[in-house]
């Protein structure tokens, strides 16, 4: 069933009119038939009448004949006819018209269970009788063959009387083969040039056991004669067989199946396939079935053309299986003529218990039958409300000549035949013509003021009409697509869609597409095109039949897609551009970093070869970075550094294309930076990345020092005096701090060097240079080896940054004892040394510190400052004891006393702060006093309490 609904989604096309069916039943005789009729069995054309030969075997107890005219709905006759009973006693159905075959103007039919008295015995038996009717008069007797020709190889009793032929025919130029299945092992008989003759199952060579005659079928399956194909069902031991005979019934060869029980040989069917002179054999086995189904049916087609092609395996020939199981697939084959004009018959196979007896017949594509691995379905009809449809096939010849044969379809349990008109089918075959596109001009072109070239192709197609057909009716609607970057479909087609009305006198129809291509385009890609046909209001979905309606066959060529080169040079597919590049830099050779002005890099690409397309650069910088570049025409790639640029446009013979400028970021270029490699790749075809010119091309970069400063000073003063203590006992530390600011541009590892002198009265810590960087600090490397008298520490700054101070702070000492003899002599001057390194020069920069011996005395000041301090003490003691009375005589003696203790106390407190700033001068930490300013004397916890009266 999966299978069924899978065939069912691809028929290619509708070759039937489906909606104009016409069903011949009961209802449209003169005279009723029971239900049991079968009418539709069998079914057969007289070309000569138009008209539908169709049997109803079981209608009486003889059977009826009905010649219906095709065109009239309901003109149904009985073809008459003198049969009668012989014995009335044995009344089974005789089962005229078990076949039907039709010529031009006569058909043929037999009896096969017509009932008659032996002449060897008198006992009723089965002698079939067949006839032949030309055109409407009534069926005659015609010869069979004689008692002499029975008795050849027969073995059981009556066998040389009683035969069954009528059970299968087949009609071909006159010649008429019939088969008798029925009777003992079976015959064939043939009606050829006035002669009888006959085969039966047990002649020589033949080895069939069972229904030999089932099926027959005349053909030429070797050479141009004719040769008889009979088929048994069961052949010798249950596998079907097909046994080929001449003319005279010698053996030619045979073909069996390999499985028992497919009922292979139970139907046969000729066409024209692989040779139009010679004919191919299809086999019908309509109970084979894979796996665990059963009866779903198969046809078997064989190639023929020679001995060893009837010969070959099953595994061979194409096998074509059917959709459903109990659908008896291949219970009726025929070939329709070709229907779709490709010079090979289509066939029809039904299944008429399909869908639960509904029935089906499928239509194939005939060419399909020559590739084992596809079955082109075109069509599949099941009418509704009828059952065992398509139990009996018949192709009725082109009556109403638009090309293309008729289909009969027989539902003999419904008492139905069906007949579908068939519809012509045209071939069409879409092609273009171009013109030579590497010489367009502007001449014809329909915008004659626009600044492009223009070209016209034909858009055309072919048509192959039937034979037969006088008239034809159909419109083609045309689509011409057009895909490129710059080329454009034109005036008067823009839309691109076109009508065509067909002729049957013409053949070719062609219609002038007109295409705008830009001068400036890029005709290096090619320009694709598509053009489309279809058919506009298909007859398919018109509910009237018009036989002057056509369809188109699957085998056009509706469709074509392809590319068009366009481009203006000698060779196709081959410019030869003549392409240099030039680059320009501002400023040209050098750049010293920090200049106002910034890098600029210009490219400029020229042609004097022919016209280029797809040209295009590739620029790569190593050093600095892009800050700007083109917006149009360029691709910046940060990653790599790169920029790729192409023209907007063709570059022809002798022009040129130049970039913008190209803006080098300089911000961020330091002493580091010693150039900028500039590297350029020319490609003349952007697609093939494999082939290109290339360039180098070098900026040296120049960094100047005249941006930074440095400064130094000692951090206590440039003169440094020691006081004879410090000199003697605790000696002296100070710092040489140097600042370097840079005002100008970035520097990176920049070296330096602090020269210190090697000197007896200085020591340096082991630390004694650190380099303070905002909020980073390091120690520098000292070195006390390389020079006997300089110690150079090196410090390694990673960089110099602009706006930035960078700080180096120097530690020196002077330990005691190591200047006693000298300072009383002369001062000393202890001096260091900072450089810096830079690619154009060193800065250097010393601090200098004078070291003297500070004098010990008392300076005039401070003694002057303690007099005035100790006068203001006594007034104001003086105006208090006048206040209270204390200078009255009899306390006199006691204010003298006072007065000599208040001025001992003085002379003390003035010793004892100049021995705090002789200490601090040693030590440079100041020294808070630990006594309390009090009185000489007097203890410092106890109070004086004086009373002044």
């Amino acid at each position: 069933w999966l299978l069924l609904t899978s065939q069912l989604a691809w028929p290619t096309s509708a070759l039937y009119h489906e909606k104009s069916l016409k069903v011949f039943q009961p209802g449209d005789l003169k005279s009723p038939l029971r239900k049991e009729a079968n009418f539709g069995f069998s079914i057969a054309y007289q070309s000569a009448t138009q008209s539908l030969i169709i049997s109803a075997p079981t209608a009486d107890y003889i059977g009826r004949i009905y010649s219906c005219d095709i065109e009239l709905k309901r003109n149904c006759t009985v073809v008459p006819y003198d049969i009668k009973r012989d014995d009335p006693l044995y009344n089974h159905d005789y089962w005229l018209g078990a076949t039907v075959k039709a010529g031009p103007d006569y058909f043929v039919t037999c009896a096969p269970r017509y009932v008659e008295m032996g002449s060897s015995y008198n006992l009723p038996g089965e002698f079939s009788h067949c006839y032949r009717s030309s055109k409407h008069s009534k069926l005659l007797p015609i010869s069979q063959i004689s008692s002499q020709q029975r008795r050849v190889n027969t073995k059981k009793f009556a066998e040389d009387e009683m035969d069954s032929f009528g059970w299968s025919m087949d009609l071909k130029d006159r010649k008429i083969l019939f088969g008798g299945p029925a009777m003992f092992s079976g015959r064939a008989m043939a009606s050829a040039d006035s002669a009888i003759t006959s085969i039966s199952g047990h002649s020589k060579g033949v080895d069939v056991k069972y229904n030999l005659g089932y099926s027959v079928a005349i053909g030429a399956f070797f050479s141009d004669k004719i040769v008889y194909a009979v088929g048994s069902p069961f052949g010798q031991n249950g596998r079907g067989k097909v046994v080929f005979f001449n003319k005279d019934w010698k053996v030619m060869s045979s073909i069996s199946h390999k499985n028992i029980g497919t009922m292979f040989g139970a139907v046969l069917a000729t066409a024209h396939i692989f040779s139009d002179s010679l004919t191919d054999l299809l086999v019908g086995a309509p109970t084979e079935a894979a796996n665990h189904d059963y009866d779903t049916g198969a046809v078997y087609y064989y190639k023929t053309g020679s001995r060893r092609s009837v010969q070959m395996s099953i595994e061979h020939t194409k096998i074509i299986s059917g959709y459903q199981p109990g659908s008896l697939f291949g219970s009726a084959i025929i070939s329709v003529g070709d229907l779709n004009g490709d010079g090979k018959d289509e066939i029809a196979i039904a299944a008429p218990y399909e869908d639960e007896g509904k029935g089906a017949v499928y239509l194939y594509c005939g060419s399909s039958f020559l590739d084992a691995s596809s079955n082109v379905l075109l069509q599949r009809l099941q009418p509704e409300g009828l059952h065992t449809f398509g139990l009996s096939l018949s192709s009725p010849s082109d009556y109403d000549e638009n090309g293309c044969n008729e289909l009969a379809i027989g539902a003999p349990q419904d008492n139905a035949v069906v007949l579908y008109k068939c519809l012509a089918s045209v071939v069409l075959t879409v092609f273009a013509v171009f013109p030579n596109l590497r010489d367009r001009r502007n001449v014809k072109s329909p915008y004659p003021d626009r600044n492009e070239t223009y070209f016209v192709f034909d858009s055309c197609f072919d048509v192959k009409y039937p034979k037969k057909l006088k008239t034809v009716i159909a419109k083609i609607e045309v689509t011409v697509q057009i895909k490129h970057p710059d080329a454009t479909l034109a005036m008067p087609h823009k839309d691109g869609k076109y009508n065509v009305t067909l002729d049957i006198k013409k053949t070719r129809y062609c219609e002038k597409i007109g295409v705008s291509t830009p001068e400036h385009g890029n005709y290096n890609i090619k320009i694709f095109y598509n053009i489309q046909a279809r058919l506009v209001n298909s007859p398919i979905n018109e509910t009237d039949f018009d036989g002057k309606r056509v369809i188109l066959s699957g085998r056009s060529e509706l469709s074509i897609s392809d590319n068009v080169w366009a481009a203006e040079c000698k060779v196709q597919n081959a410019c030869k551009a003549d392409l240099s590049l030039k680059i320009a830099t501002s400023p040209r050779g050098s750049y010293m970093i920090g200049s106002m002005e910034p890098i600029k890099v210009n490219m400029i690409l020229e042609n004097k070869g022919e016209i280029a397309y797809d040209a295009c650069v590739e620029l790569q910088l190593e050093g600095a970075a892009m800050k700007k570049t083109p917006t149009t025409s360029c691709t910046h790639h940060p990653l790599t550094n790169t920029l790729k640029c192409a023209p907007s446009y063709a570059l022809k013979t002798d022009k040129s294309w130049e970039t913008t400028d190209i803006i080098l970021k300089t911000e961020t270029l330091t002493n580091k930076n010693k150039q900028i490699n500039v590297t350029s790749r020319l490609y003349e075809h952007c697609t093939d990345p494999a082939t290109f010119k290339e360039q180098n091309y070098t900026i040296t970069v120049l960094a100047n020092s005249e941006g930074i400063t440095v400064n130094g000073k000692t951090n206590i003063g440039d003169v440094v005096s020691m006081t004879t203590l410090e000199v003697t006992d605790s000696g002296k530390q100070f710092q040489h701090n140097y600042m370097i600011q840079n005002d100008g541009i970035t520097w990176e590892d920049v070296t330096c060097e602090i020269i210190l002198p090697k000197l007896p009265y200085v020591n340096y810590p082991q630390k004694a240079v650190t380099v303070f960087i905002q909020q980073n600090s390091f120690e520098c490397n000292m070195t006390d080896d390389l020079s006997p008298d300089y110690i150079t520490a090196n410090c390694k700054l990673s960089s110099i940054k602009q706006n930035i101070i960078t700080f180096i702070i120097v530690l020196i000492q002077v330990p005691p004892t190591t200047l006693d003899d000298i300072l009383y002599k002369q001062n000393v001057t202890i001096k260091s040394t900072l450089k810096l390194h830079f690619d154009d020069g060193d800065k250097t920069y010393s601090v200098a510190t004078e070291v003297m011996l500070r004098d010990t005395g008392i300076p005039w000041w401070i003694i002057l400052l303690a007099a005035l301090i100790g006068l203001l003490i006594l007034i104001i003691l003086i105006l208090i004891l006048r206040q209270y009375g204390f200078l009255k005589r009899k306390e006199r003696k006691k204010l003298q006393e006072l007065r000599k203790s208040v001025r001992r106390q003085t002379v003390r407190r003035s010793m004892m702060q100049q021995q705090v700033e002789d200490r601090q001068r040693l030590t440079d930490v100041p020294i808070e006093a630990t006594e309390t300013d009090v009185p000489c004397g007097i203890e410092p916890d106890h109070r004086v309490e004086v009373n002044i009266k």
